[in-house]
């Protein structure tokens, strides 16, 4: 299955000249640096609206704005099975982006970005490379190095990220071991889960960024049918996006009558029983959601609308494997520079961030600074994406002579390559099948 999804993938057009794709590319670019942007202010409103209010807001403004644009439901006819398989698609669409976005509030806009925008074909031969042998079809051995080395880089910008970046900064706030000023039940549960099992919150994000992707990267794979049954790519991504939207409707009331009920902040619980609240703070609570509607909709604009398009566009004027490099390299030096430019120390206001017009009551450091750690991963994930996401080359027949009928014979066999996991079978059926090898191989397992 792997393999007929990456020859799938691998066949590409002939290039055009860049005269010709000029403005493709420019556009792909200010789509790809105006959705990096988005991740930020996406994570500054986080600081003051619970993810999963944020995440339905979103996603409603962008299922309308594809009402409007697409007007999926105008002609379609669709079956029960395909309904079905709908519907499971779009809860799975649905859980990816609350862990993408949940993970978005524990590691930050940069980490979340090296993690999460990698595309389809750049795992899939990761995980070719990994859980899978080579079968043959003609796949040169440079190639076949090439993309192994690309695994190798991809799994130790992952390792750097997950071991070797120490968020220092969320390790100084000593209100509570989360980090954050205002903390959710959700938040809370979660942590006590990260600490039961020995991992900082942030590394717990890691982990949820790198299940989010997996998921997305499969069922992408798997709904290639039903995007064709549903009637193409636009109309399948207005469809679902438009049920994912119904899907957060029940989520996001639950989580707001849960904060409701218990309180959000640790200082609440342990001050005093005044847990009634003045109407003037619920006021101000939907003043602030009025006064952050502009942001909202210019983050589900560059989020779920411009770039999808965009990057339709460009999938079918470019080749699919050029997209997915300038996509992804975009955004790595845009969440890079981001980072930089991004304001230094964060302001902690009461309901308002500082570029929505609120006041200052207090600065900390900012959250989430660059280490060593993220520029070594950065380095390894451009180096990995640009292996994993080269062209394959397909290899050519050794000329061996002439046949009875005159005409030339090639050699098209060459030596199959096997996985890492085949490799380590392999080797410890071999060491097991003799009894001096297993009673050495005992030993050594014992003595570690």
């Amino acid at each position: 299955m792997l393999n007929s999804i990456l020859d799938d993938l691998s066949k590409t057009s002939k290039s055009r000249p860049l005269s010709d794709v000029l403005h493709i590319f420019i556009f792909l670019i200010i789509s790809k640096v105006l959705r990096t942007f988005a991740v930020f202010i996406t994570y500054d409103l986080l600081k003051s609206f619970h993810f999963l209010f944020i995440l339905f807001l979103t996603t409603l403004i962008a299922a309308v704005c594809l009402l409007f644009i697409q007007k999926p439901f105008a002609s379609i006819r669709l079956t029960k099975p395909v309904i079905f398989r709908l519907i499971k698609y779009t809860i799975c669409l649905t859980i990816v982006r609350v862990l993408w976005i949940f993970g978005l509030t524990l590691c930050g806009p940069l980490r979340t970005i090296l993690l999460f925008e990698h595309s389809d074909f750049v795992l899939l031969a990761c995980f070719q490379v990994l859980f899978s042998s080579s079968n043959g079809t003609g796949v040169t051995q440079q190639t076949q190095t090439s993309r192994i080395r690309g695994a190798v880089f991809f799994l130790l910008a992952i390792l750097a990220i997950f071991a070797f970046d120490n968020d220092d900064a969320r390790q100084r706030i000593l209100d509570h071991p989360e980090g954050h000023a205002h903390h959710h039940l959700f938040t809370h549960i979660f942590y006590l889960l990260t600490s039961f099992i020995g991992v900082a919150d942030h590394k717990g994000g890691v982990i949820l960024l790198i299940i989010a992707v997996c998921i997305r990267c499969a069922i992408d794979s798997l709904s290639k049918k039903l995007v064709v049954d549903v009637g193409g790519p636009k109309k399948f991504y207005a469809i679902s996006t438009c049920l994912s939207a119904a899907c957060l409707i029940p989520v996001s009331f639950m989580m707001l009558l849960i904060n409701n009920i218990f309180p959000e902040s640790i200082d609440l619980i342990s001050s005093s029983i005044e847990t009634t609240l003045p109407s003037s703070t619920s006021l101000s609570f939907f003043d602030t959601i009025l006064s952050s509607i502009i942001p909202l909709i210019v983050i589900s604009i560059l989020l779920f609308v411009s770039d999808f398009y965009i990057e339709q566009i460009a999938a079918v004027k470019l080749e699919r494997l050029r997209t997915f490099r300038v996509s992804i390299f975009t955004m790595i030096g845009g969440a890079l520079i981001a980072s930089f430019l991004w304001t230094k120390f964060s302001t902690s206001i009461s309901h308002n961030p500082v570029w929505l017009g609120g006041s200052t009551e207090e600065t900390k450091p900012e959250e989430h600074a660059l280490s060593g750690g993220v520029v070594f991963s950065i380095v390894m994930f451009i180096f990995a994406t640009d292996l994993l996401s080269s062209p394959i080359k397909q290899q050519s027949g050794t000329f061996i002579g002439y046949g009875p009928d005159g005409l030339p014979l090639f050699n098209l066999t060459h030596q199959r390559s096997q996985s890492f996991v085949l490799i380590l079978r392999a080797s410890l059926r071999a060491i097991l099948a003799e009894s001096d090898s297993r009673r050495i191989f005992y030993f050594l397992c014992i003595n570690l």
